[in-house]
């Protein structure tokens, strides 16, 4: 394995071991992720380019951002019970008489 890791980066980094594995390191992380995204696009760019358009086909529907831009205003969130109280103490409304949304 140390051998197989060596040869994958030229850093001596990644040679040294924990006891639970390889010692974190992001910096080198970084790094392996960097190289190996470019050699992806080099090897396979039209691949990497269909990744990417299945990825936002998958999960950026018209549904989900309808529902994560109404999430984002609050319309599924109601006030909690501390909030109605702030509001009747600071403001004086009576915040659960209110339609929200």
């Amino acid at each position: 394995m140390l051998a197989l890791a060596s040869s994958i980066c030229s850093s001596p980094r990644i040679g040294m071991l924990a006891a639970g594995g390889f010692v974190p390191d992001e910096d080198l992380a970084n790094l392996l992720a960097r190289r190996t995204a470019i050699r992806a696009m080099r090897r396979d760019p039209i691949g990497v380019v269909r990744l990417g358009l299945s990825t936002y086909r998958e999960f950026l529907t018209y549904k989900k951002v309808v529902w994560a831009l109404e999430l984002n205003q609050g319309h599924f969130v109601g006030p909690t019970e501390n909030d109605v109280k702030m509001i009747r103490d600071w403001f004086g409304v009576d915040a659960l008489d209110r339609k929200y949304g």
